[in-house]
C-alpha cells in the first residue's frame, strides 16, 4: 500500500523486472517528482514498464471526467516500454460491433504511444454480470486486426466464481493458441492466490 512514487523506489531498489503504472497517477497535475527520472533508470537498469489506461483508479474513485484526452496527457514524457489503450469499458454485446470499437479505441491511442496494447472488456448483460461467451471470440479478432503482442482481459469479469474463470481463460487461450503465433495473456486484477495458481 505505497503511494505510487515510493512503489516505483521499491521496485527499482528490488530488481523488478517488469512493473505496472497507472496513468492516471501519471496526469501532470499530480504526477509526483522524481517518477519520472525513477521509470527512466529502471529501464535503465534493463526493466520493463507498462503502463495501464488509468480506467480502474477513475472507476474506483468514480472520477468521471478521466477522458482518452487526459490519458494523452498523462502519458506525455513519460519512459514506457508499452501501454494499455484507454480501454472500452462496456463494448457491444454484438462481437463484430465490439472489435471495431476495440481497434478503434487503439487506434485512437497511438497518439499517446507507439506501443499500444488492448485491454478487452466482456460485455455486460442487460440485467446482471458479464457475457463471456463471445469473449474468446472478441479476444483473438482484437489480437489478429492489431498484431498486439500481448492482450489483457479483466478477472472478475471472466464468470461468477473461480471456476467459471477459469474455463473462460481456457477457453480465451484455445482461441489464441489458433493464431499463428504465440500470444500472452495478461489477467488483470488476479489477486487471489488459488485463482492465480489455477
Amino acid at each position: 500500500q505505497l503511494v505510487p512514487l515510493e512503489a516505483v523506489k521499491a521496485l527499482r531498489v528490488f530488481g523488478a523486472p517488469t512493473i505496472l503504472i497507472s496513468a492516471y497517477d501519471l496526469l501532470p497535475e499530480r504526477r509526483p517528482t522524481g517518477i519520472v527520472a525513477e521509470l527512466r533508470q529502471i529501464r535503465r537498469n534493463g526493466g520493463f514498464v507498462l503502463v495501464d489506461s488509468g480506467n480502474y483508479e477513475a472507476t474506483r474513485r468514480e472520477d468521471s471526467s478521466w477522458t482518452p484526452d487526459l490519458f494523452a496527457e498523462a502519458m506525455k514524457g513519460i519512459p514506457h516500454d508499452w501501454a494499455y489503450c484507454f480501454d472500452v469499458m462496456k463494448p457491444s454485446l454484438k462481437p463484430d460491433v465490439a472489435v471495431r470499437e476495440i481497434t478503434a479505441a487503439i487506434e485512437r491511442d497511438r497518439a499517446a504511444s507507439k506501443h499500444i496494447l488492448p485491454i478487452i472488456h466482456a460485455p455486460r448483460k442487460r440485467l446482471s454480470g458479464y457475457d463471456v461467451q463471445s469473449l474468446p471470440y472478441v479476444v483473438k479478432e482484437v489480437a489478429s486486426q492489431t498484431s498486439a503482442p500481448l492482450v489483457a482481459v479483466a478477472e472478475r469479469e471472466l464468470g461468477s466464481g473461480i471456476i467459471e474463470r477459469a474455463k473462460t481463460v481456457q477457453r480465451i487461450r484455445q482461441e489464441l493458441d489458433k493464431l499463428p503465433y504465440y500470444l500472452p495473456l495478461h489477467i488483470l486484477g488476479t489477486g487471489n492466490p488459488c485463482s492465480i495458481a489455477i
